[in-house]
């Protein structure tokens, strides 16, 4: 459903909000090779250089450094290496901190080498032996609060101490392209886009606010959005789909047209989607409509990408009109 066009690899969230890049991109094989799946959760995903950025379902924010052209991991940071270690006594509640159930009853150590297999990060014990491990569980343990009935490391009543999976790697271990590891960016967005212009987002207020500090907080700014990009400039959509260029100084311009949603490259390409599916490219004076129908737009240094209503993927190299679009083998 989702769909981002970085320098040598693409890559994207379906319906599921399941991770995947593009395989196999070169200039002679500009569609890639097929598709290879990322463990972790996305909602959408954006690639700049060497920086990757996405919200989850949660309207989390993350993102991570990209080493050379690699791809993603996770969704999160890779598990700490090291002897086990006790991240305290935490809540519970009959809709569990930790997903998946009471995976059988044992011993801490048994609980451990059930999570390391699994690869995962974190595990708990609760009620003298209940054993709770999952992929996400590092994020979701600490969802009641602390507790303070847990016995001899073993949890209690609706409470559960909380370990770190000792030993290295995690899971989704890399395998030749990959990223970095991810971490938080403080905040809730609904999108984020990263480009030459900044790192900017909205949140499901339609509120705009633009990255500052280092990466550690937000600026807001002016206006009210649903959807925004970020290339050489930045533009946006606002719910009644009318279409804005950011000019400075907390100033926005009204754009001709409307559209759902655009996509803005560092080389001042913008490209568009109406309501109707239809697809446009900005000529720097009014829109050029392209065939095809669309849901979502691309445009990058991999070419122009768009995912349609029956969620098929197809590209073309480059921003000029001339070049047809081509489905991508799957």
């Amino acid at each position: 459903k989702w769909i981002s066009s970085g320098r040598g690899v693409v890559v994207g969230v379906n319906s599921g909000n399941n991770i995947y890049y593009r395989k196999g991109l070169s200039a002679g094989r500009p569609h890639g090779s097929g598709w290879a799946h990322v463990p972790g959760k996305l909602m959408m995903i954006e690639i700049w250089e060497g920086q990757v950025v996405g919200t989850n379902p949660g309207h989390a924010i993350f993102k991570s450094p990209v080493t050379g052209v690699r791809t993603p991991r996770t969704t999160r940071p890779s598990r700490p290496s090291g002897a086990r270690r006790h991240l305290g006594c935490w809540r519970d509640k009959p809709r569990r901190a930790i997903g998946g159930g009471i995976r059988f009853r044992g011993s801490i150590a048994k609980c451990e080498q059930y999570a390391r297999r699994h690869r995962y990060r974190v595990f708990a014990i609760q009620y003298g032996g209940e054993c709770f491990t999952a992929s996400n569980a590092h994020q979701t343990y600490r969802k009641y609060g602390r507790a303070g009935n847990c016995k001899n490391g073993k949890g209690g009543g609706w409470a559960q101490n909380v370990y770190t999976v000792g030993g290295t790697g995690g899971r989704g271990a890399p395998k030749g392209r990959r990223m970095g590891r991810w971490s938080s960016i403080p905040g809730r967005l609904t999108r984020i886009s990263r480009g030459r212009a900044g790192t900017w987002g909205v949140n499901k207020h339609g509120h705009i606010f633009r990255l500052i500090n280092n990466g550690r907080s937000w600026r807001r700014i002016s206006g009210n959005l649903v959807h925004i990009s970020v290339g050489s400039q930045v533009w946006g959509v606002n719910r009644g789909q009318h279409i804005y260029k950011y000019m400075g100084g907390n100033r926005w311009k009204r754009m001709p047209g409307r559209l759902v949603n655009l996509d803005v490259s560092d080389s001042g390409h913008v490209w568009g989607i109406n309501r109707g599916g239809r697809i446009y490219r900005w000529t720097g004076r009014n829109w050029q409509h392209i065939g095809g129908r669309a849901k979502q737009v691309t445009v990058g240094p991999s070419g122009v990408w768009v995912v349609n209503r029956g969620n098929n993927i197809y590209y073309r190299r480059g921003s000029p009109s001339r070049n047809k679009m081509k489905q991508a083998p799957t």
